[in-house]
């Protein structure tokens, strides 16, 4: 089984998932809505909001042909199959052939990332950090050994920007995190 990105309506990213879990039944496939935890400050109170991560994009997981694809075009909030490939280039009388290789699949490095710090429930949470300096380590949390990845901390909103390449482009994201003390705070 293989990852593909669907491109549907923004904003419906969950009716969408709702639907592929209607039409398909839950062991052949796997459907994510890739969100994360952020802390939002209004009128002085601090609210933990989910966002997507990736507006307009469903991620499935399953073993893709073309009976499934025409079912997946089915669904009305669905626009279309992220690159989909041209089916000029899948005609073959080779009995090996496999139609899931007429799609464009998500690469599996990019995809085993994101399922690592997304977790099972498809949520981004809080990761911990230490700051020293202006070098960041993160004690606990999805981001734990990625600091690579924080390119900048904002201590007052409590919020990360992380940078990772997914779908073949560099996305650069707003993620929250929990800052439990800095050098500087701790010997005041």
């Amino acid at each position: 089984m293989d990852w593909y990105a669907l491109f549907v309506e923004t904003g419906k990213e969950e009716i969408t998932k709702d639907y592929i879990n209607k039409i398909f039944s839950k062991s052949n496939i796997r459907c994510i809505v890739p969100k994360r935890k952020v802390p939002e400050k209004k009128q002085g109170v601090t609210y933990h909001c989910f966002k997507i991560m990736f507006p307009g994009y469903v991620l499935i997981e399953l073993k893709l042909d073309y009976k499934i694809y025409y079912k997946l075009k089915e669904i009305p909030t669905l626009i279309r199959l992220l690159n989909y490939n041209s089916p000029k280039y899948c005609y073959t009388l080779d009995e090996d052939f496999d139609e899931s290789d007429c799609f464009k699949k998500i690469n599996s490095k990019e995809m085993q990332f994101l399922i690592n710090i997304i977790g099972e429930e498809g949520i981004l949470d809080y990761s911990e950090l230490f700051i020293e300096n202006s070098s960041v380590t993160v004690l606990s949390g999805p981001l734990k050994n990625f600091e690579g990845i924080i390119k900048r901390v904002d201590k007052h909103k409590n919020r990360a920007k992380v940078e990772f390449k997914f779908l073949d482009n560099i996305s650069i994201l707003d993620v929250g995190v929990q800052i439990l003390y800095t050098k500087d705070d701790r010997f005041k």
